[in-house]
């Protein structure tokens, strides 16, 4: 759909920030609710590892404090010959969270 729409595959950083912009003159804590990554294990793994480092992300939106992930397939069909993306994130992206929650847990019993 971006290269349809766009004309190029969007990274994480780009979608979010025209979103971001809108919010940011509040000054309070900015949080995304459902977030999801469907197409190819390229373009799926190109923004896990933007969202999952937090140093890539916390420069350019200092307000973002949690992302909820949206993990399952969209129940709907999209318009226009999309079909149903699936949102679920993949065992390698799973790992990574379960890793960082694992030491911010032990961060904060320290």
């Amino acid at each position: 759909m971006d290269v349809d729409y766009w004309g190029r595959e969007r990274r994480f950083g780009e979608a979010l920030n025209e979103k971001y912009q809108r919010v940011a003159g509040f000054g309070k804590p900015v949080m995304i609710a459902e977030l999801g990554v469907a197409g190819s294990a390229d373009y799926r793994r190109t923004w896990y590892k933007e969202i999952l480092d937090q140093q890539t992300y916390r420069r350019a939106f200092p307000l973002l404090t949690t992302v909820v992930f949206f993990n399952d397939k969209e129940p709907y069909k999209w318009p226009l010959g999309y079909g149903s993306p699936d949102w679920r994130l993949d065992k390698e992206a799973l790992k990574v969270l379960a890793d960082r929650q694992t030491k911010e847990a032990a961060e904060l019993a320290d």
